[in-house]
């Protein structure tokens, strides 16, 4: 299903890829976020973490599946895989956000 072999893969296709991946996550931990108990959430960094593991896996399928049209493994593990660390970087990052408000904004 994925060759190893380097396709004819562009950097105007990887973005497209990246760019859908990227809103659905954003949609995605959304939703998922505004489902939660709001008082569920002890450790918000965790939960911030852990919620953009979860949508950023849900981004990168959707990308794969939806509008992908390459089908080589380098395109899949850069484009696809840079959906889900930089949902977990900005998952991880607005919980860092949240307790940081939730301690009045304390060193």
């Amino acid at each position: 299903l994925y060759p190893l072999q380097y396709g004819e893969s562009t950097i105007e296709k990887g973005v497209s890829c990246l760019f859908f991946g990227l809103i659905t996550s954003a949609l995605a931990g959304t939703i998922i976020w505004r489902l939660s108990n709001r008082g569920f959430t002890v450790r918000p960094v965790l939960f911030g973490t852990i919620l953009g593991g979860i949508s950023g896996a849900i981004g990168m399928l959707t990308s794969e599946w939806i509008c992908c049209p390459e089908n080589d493994f380098l395109h899949f593990v850069f484009w696809h895989g840079m959906i889900g660390v930089l949902s977990v970087v900005a998952g991880t990052g607005a919980g860092f956000l949240a307790e940081r408000r939730k301690n009045g904004w304390q060193y």
